[in-house]
């Protein structure tokens, strides 16, 4: 499900012109990811 973490990561980036920590949970869990991976490419992309 990585592939949907991007995509959902622009939309709320849209939404509110950055990515809330307090959303990290909710997307992993939605996606079954790890919160590691979700940070990791919150963190490391310039354009959020």
């Amino acid at each position: 499900m990585l592939g949907a973490l991007l995509p959902i990561l622009n939309v709320i980036h849209d939404d509110l012109g950055y990515i809330p920590e307090m959303t990290y949970s909710d997307i992993v869990g939605a996606l079954s990811l790890s919160g590691t991976e979700a940070y990791g490419i919150v963190t490391s992309h310039h354009f959020f």
